[in-house]
């Protein structure tokens, strides 16, 4: 319940925003956190690196147990399983407390101990077995960084090992070894490098319309808000519905839905200015993010955007206030959607005013 301008009591709906609280969850299975309950999946990248430790300790171990060619030096290469397992705990422990430069120096320091672990095997089975272990750390930095930032990383591993060969750490035919290794681990980070790719890009673009998609509505409206910041510019929100979305789908099926849904969002997008930011939020519901725009202007853009659509659609706008988190600009949004609505439908309703176009 709020109040208009005039002092009149309004009932409204629960802004959607809030209904669609659920979407932000917890940790999952083994404590694996997600990445919307953590931030941008920073503390998943570390639970990943700490897991990493933990295993190569627990196959250091293992493999320290089990008989070896008397050459091995299995106290060094038990003490360095410790330590790496010793290394992993403590990252658990504090997965949302690692700086982003943290984790590169524990890659880093992988690279170390995989390194001391093949010398100390002078040149036996497990020297050939351990230089394998380079493959983690450059599928991690592969599936993980951007490609320069997991180069570099493959780089530290390819001298790391090059130097070991030439330490003679590796056997008298160090040759066939080194490319196998070092080989193998480029092509694993390339493969995972371009496989995270697609999986970022899928994660925020909405299949149907090719627009980007709610996941991607966080990212995009901290980055407006920021060029406001710089700019000193205003920032305007609006929430569009497809009037009569539902009873095409009863009537025509749900591919006629579907393409009419896309078909709404290609001629919506001819319509706007560069700068917008039409999303799907779901369903038959968009979100429209329009820089540099306050309110007024907000309005025209909004029409022009109405008018190109073939189909009704009723549009809900509102005006960011400096320092106002996006569940609260989408909620006031939402109000003025329900008013729209309300209104008769195909028409566009700005919030606070409540005045239909």
């Amino acid at each position: 319940m709020y109040y208009d301008r005039g002092g009149a009591e309004k009932q409204v709906r629960m802004p959607r925003v809030l209904r669609s609280a659920s979407r932000h969850v917890g940790a999952g299975i083994l404590g694996v956190p997600s990445s919307q309950a953590f931030g941008d999946g920073e503390a998943a990248r570390v639970w990943v690196l700490a897991a990493m430790w933990v295993a190569a300790a627990a196959l250091g171990i293992l493999a320290a147990s089990l008989p070896q060619p008397r050459q091995v030096d299995r106290l060094g290469e038990l003490f360095i399983a410790l330590a790496g397992g010793a290394t992993g705990i403590g990252l658990w422990s504090r997965i949302s407390r690692v700086p982003s430069w943290a984790v590169h120096v524990l890659l880093a320091g992988g690279v170390v101990c995989v390194s001391a672990a093949v010398y100390l095997a002078h040149g036996g089975n497990q020297a050939v077995a351990g230089g394998y272990m380079y493959l983690w750390i450059v599928s991690y930095a592969g599936y993980f960084f951007r490609p320069r930032v997991a180069a570099v990383h493959f780089a530290f591993v390819a001298a790391a090992f090059l130097c070991i060969v030439a330490l003679g750490g590796v056997g008298r035919q160090p040759g066939p070894v080194a490319v196998m290794v070092l080989g193998t681990a480029a092509g694993s980070g390339v493969v995972l490098n371009r496989l995270a790719k697609f999986l970022r890009e899928a994660a925020v673009t909405d299949q149907l319309t090719g627009l980007s998609n709610r996941n991607a509505l966080p990212r995009i409206f901290e980055r407006e808000v920021a060029h406001m910041k710089r700019t000193g510019g205003r920032l305007s929100a609006a929430l569009v519905d497809l009037d009569g979305l539902k009873s095409v789908n009863d009537t025509a099926g749900h591919q006629a839905g579907d393409r009419l849904i896309a078909d709404a969002a290609r001629r919506w997008q001819s319509a706007l200015r560069d700068v917008d930011s039409l999303l799907r939020h779901g369903g038959d519901e968009f979100v429209l993010l329009m820089p540099s725009c306050g309110i007024e202007d907000a309005l025209a853009v909004c029409e022009r955007m109405r008018v190109a659509g073939e189909v009704p659609c009723s549009i809900g706008v509102t005006e960011w206030a400096p320092g106002e988190e996006l569940d609260a600009l989408l909620g006031r949004a939402d109000r003025a959607l329900y008013e729209a609505k309300r209104a008769g439908r195909g028409r566009i309703v700005l919030q606070d005013r409540l005045q239909a176009s």
